[in-house]
């Protein structure tokens, strides 16, 4: 009997959930030649770009949010997994993002007891700035309205992440029975949130969302919790 409890237990862990689709989310969309970037504008600006297909903004005023090639004379390094484009986003202005961050929502129902963990690879690109950070954030949309469950800031600077080098960092949640976001649609978001620097880029590539079931947060996966990961 042990021995089976032990065989249903671990068939659990198999069947772990797949990654829930994000949509674009290597940003290989728009094709780009090897000379090209997009600017995502404002409606001020409507003739200045195009959004990032799958992914929509909160528009604040100008904002340079798109998609690169990593031979722009202003990209950094290609991505290792031989991935083509890369999303940017610039730092803040006097303290304010310079719009709300692409996000998404993924279409994907809330369970209680379900660990979800959000992912993406950054890099920064200019060691000059006093503060370099990022944000993921996880939200729940209802009748229209996106609502924040949980966002985490993850500190370049204190990480000690090298300029122009690719890393993953990611955040998790565990739904609780009860909270408002149950039976809800699960979006995601991410924003550059360096301060003090007049050219401070992140470029971000390959936003992840994975969803874990009960069985592992009874095996002591659970909890709020953002890393990097080694």
């Amino acid at each position: 009997m042990k021995n089976l409890l032990c065989v249903v237990i671990m068939l659990l862990i198999v069947s772990t959930a797949s990654a829930i689709e994000v949509g674009n989310h290597s940003f290989e969309i728009p094709e780009l030649n090897q000379t090209e970037y997009s600017q995502n504008w404002s409606n001020l600006y409507p003739a200045g770009g195009f959004e990032i297909p799958e992914w929509k903004y909160d528009y604040a005023g100008i904002t340079f949010t798109g998609v690169t090639y990593p031979a722009d004379k202003h990209c950094p390094n290609p991505h290792p997994d031989g991935t083509v484009n890369l999303a940017f986003i610039p730092h803040k202005l006097n303290g304010v993002n310079q719009d709300s961050g692409p996000w998404q929502d993924l279409g994907y129902t809330i369970v209680a007891g379900e660990t979800y963990t959000f992912s993406m690879d950054v890099q920064p690109v200019n060691t000059s700035t006093k503060d370099r950070a990022v944000s993921l954030t996880f939200n729940y949309h209802d009748a229209g309205v996106r609502n924040l469950i949980t966002k985490g800031t993850i500190d370049l600077n204190d990480k000690g992440h090298a300029d122009r080098a690719w890393e993953t960092y990611d955040v998790s949640f565990t739904a609780l029975a009860g909270e408002a976001y149950i039976g809800k649609s699960l979006g995601i978001e991410f924003n550059n949130e360096s301060e003090n620097s007049t050219d401070l880029y992140l470029y971000l590539d390959n936003a992840q969302v994975v969803p874990e079931p009960a069985t592992m947060i009874l095996l002591g996966l659970g909890g709020l919790v953002l890393r990097r990961r080694k």
